[in-house]
């Protein structure tokens, strides 16, 4: 993408992201990984238009895999590794992935590789989380540039929804259409070069559009959570506090645990400046909670689904609506 590769000629050595364990890498780094990964693609004759499937945790692995996927012309196909085995193989099968990048732990890159009609390539990377992963699987060297970069109707992603209504479908989205929605999400939150944002999400939700991308627009960092902290409420709490992150977008289900069972203290943590609900609707009482502890953070809702590259912005915080009417989502994105 065009926004790493901005970032690292501005700010290389800016710590581009960080995870819970203490590992950062910065700019010029992560887009040295991006690089290498999209020239080992194209290497191997994957390129515009084939789909990977990227079946890893959140990790600044995933991240380089993300941006290298993108950056080489292919489809990126994120997928949570810890779905069920069926589902993971059946997006993949749907998709005809050309590509796999995936953790070499428990066999899992190789079983997942066989359960497919096609055989893939297959990137098996060590499970180290930290690009080092990334880097031993593309034999990353120095000046490893992919081919041009892909046109704006390209595709960028697919997007797997939930499977609530059935089997799970997949959403496209071009690099135009990423473009577009980086682009509202910057005029929505106004993020700054010292913002810090966290990622707590499985890499497919759309989610992780905006903590897990949007920093590279303006040189800020973002902290990728893992699964154990993101399972522990007390300490996404401990981590959100102590790592300064001041833009953060997440589900109201997972403000609700955080009020709930986060042990939270005003007097000893701190909440982001800005806090997005996104994926459901933020009740105004829960809102209503989450301003009595933290007067300070501003609360806005982003409301949107997979389906769509668009979504609507609100105030949680406005008057309530009329018994037996639907709650606001606010006004549609224009653009």
């Amino acid at each position: 993408m065009a926004d790493l590769r901005a970032a690292a000629a501005a700010w290389p050595e800016r710590v581009a992201a960080e995870t819970p364990a203490g590992a950062a890498i910065t700019y010029r780094a992560l887009d040295a990984l991006a690089d290498g990964l999209a020239a080992r693609l194209g290497a191997a004759g994957v390129g515009r238009g084939h789909r990977v499937g990227v079946v890893l945790p959140s990790s600044i692995d995933a991240l380089a895999a993300l941006y290298g996927t993108l950056r080489s012309g292919a489809v990126c196909v994120p997928v949570d590794p810890g779905a069920p085995p069926a589902r993971v193989v059946s997006i993949l099968t749907d998709c005809g992935v050309a590509a796999l990048v995936a953790e070499a732990t428990d066999g899992l890159a190789g079983s997942l590789a066989a359960a497919l009609p096609a055989r893939p390539l297959v990137l098996a990377l060590p499970a180290c989380g930290d690009g080092g992963g990334v880097r031993a699987a593309a034999g990353v060297t120095a000046g490893a540039h992919p081919a041009a970069a892909p046109a704006a109707a390209d595709l960028a992603l697919i997007q797997y929804t939930s499977g609530s209504t059935g089997r799970p479908k997949g959403v496209t989205l071009s690099h135009g259409n990423l473009t577009a929605i980086l682009d509202w999400y910057a005029q929505a939150a106004t993020p700054g070069p010292d913002d810090r944002f966290a990622s707590h999400s499985p890499l497919q939700l759309s989610v992780t559009l905006f903590n897990a991308l949007l920093p590279a627009r303006v040189g800020a960092a973002v902290v990728l959570v893992d699964e154990a902290v993101r399972r522990s409420p007390r300490d996404l709490v401990r981590l959100v506090s102590e790592r300064r992150v001041s833009i953060w977008m997440c589900a109201p289900s997972v403000q609700r645990l955080l009020l709930e069972h986060g042990a939270i203290d005003p007097a000893v943590h701190r909440f982001p400046r800005l806090l997005l609900s996104g994926g459901e609707v933020l009740p105004p009482r829960q809102a209503r909670r989450l301003r009595e502890l933290f007067p300070g953070t501003t609360l806005r809702g982003l409301y949107a689904s997979t389906e769509t590259s668009g979504c609507t912005l609100y105030d949680p915080l406005a008057a309530e609506p009329a018994a037996g009417a639907p709650p606001s989502v606010g006004r549609a994105a224009v653009g």
